[in-house]
């Protein structure tokens, strides 16, 4: 079984360009070997290949134990392959690519011979960067976007929706079985989303730095009320004459006005800011 040939004609390369971030591996975190889903479209040089069935990654056995391991499209037989051969970057041919054959991602195998942590290999700009890698982070306008999730702190769950395996998977890694996590949850099927609405984002510590932020590292998702560091303001007396004021028991005239500085501003600490809808990339 290979990859079935769809175009080359320009103009349809054109209007399905995104058809070659349409890859997906099967069985995502798993002791069996995964595969290309059927339906996965990528580019190969100038070309739409597509996945008619499941086609089956070879050279899993060969490789061993605690590895990065890539999954490459095979030129000359258009059949998937697994290497340890990391690729480059091409930006004549805008993909990841060893020689003329297409990696379309990579994956872990860990010291049981399972793979975890599948990484699909979506677009990428000529600076090598990835575009929209599940897990990622979008800011946007629109609420309905292809492939998004509004982070709103809904559950959400890979038996009502599959298509969201990938994304439950990178957050219950990340909550593990810390029932107190804010993306944890009790069932396999299920993960909790972040809540962004109405909240600034702001990098976590890590262990190394974790002064940085006064509540030291705090797990992702995690709240922090709005607040003001602590200080203090110097005050000016100023005032009415035939005030009197007693120093060292004598008695002197002097003119001042004393009392409280009026409340005014928000209700909240706030910096210039406009909103947008934070959504995540499943």
């Amino acid at each position: 079984m290979a990859l079935v040939q769809k175009t080359t004609d320009i103009q349809q390369l054109q209007t399905q360009r995104i058809g070659y971030m349409a890859v997906s591996l099967t069985e995502y975190d798993s002791d069996l070997e995964p595969a290309v889903a059927e339906g996965s479209v990528l580019e190969i040089a100038g070309a739409l290949f597509e996945a008619a069935a499941d086609e089956p990654i070879t050279g899993w056995g060969a490789i061993g134990n605690n590895n990065d391991v890539y999954v490459k499209i095979n030129a000359g037989t258009l059949g998937a392959e697994f290497t340890l051969v990391a690729p480059t970057w091409s930006t004549t041919k805008q993909g990841w690519y060893d020689g003329l054959d297409r990696y379309v991602g990579g994956l872990r195998k860990d010291a049981a011979g399972a793979y975890a942590f599948k990484q699909v290999y979506g677009g990428f700009s000529a600076g090598r960067h990835p575009i929209g890698e599940v897990g990622d982070l979008v800011s946007s306008v629109n609420l309905y976007k292809p492939g998004l999730l509004w982070c709103d702190g809904s559950t959400i769950s890979n038996v009502a929706n599959p298509i969201y395996a990938r994304l439950i998977y990178q957050l219950k890694k990340e909550a593990g079985a810390d029932a107190a996590h804010p993306l944890y949850h009790v069932d396999a099927d299920k993960a909790v989303l972040p809540d962004f609405r109405g909240y600034a984002i702001r990098g976590k510590t890590g262990a190394a730095v974790a002064a940085r932020d006064q509540d030291g590292d705090r797990k992702v998702g995690a709240y922090q009320a709005d607040g003001n560091k602590t200080h203090s303001h110097n005050v000016a007396l100023r005032g009415v004459a035939g005030a009197q004021l007693t120093v060292e028991k004598a008695t002197a005239t002097i003119a001042w006005t004393a009392g409280l500085t009026a409340s005014s501003g928000n209700t909240e600490a706030t910096m210039k800011n406009a909103t947008a809808y934070i959504l995540v990339k499943f």
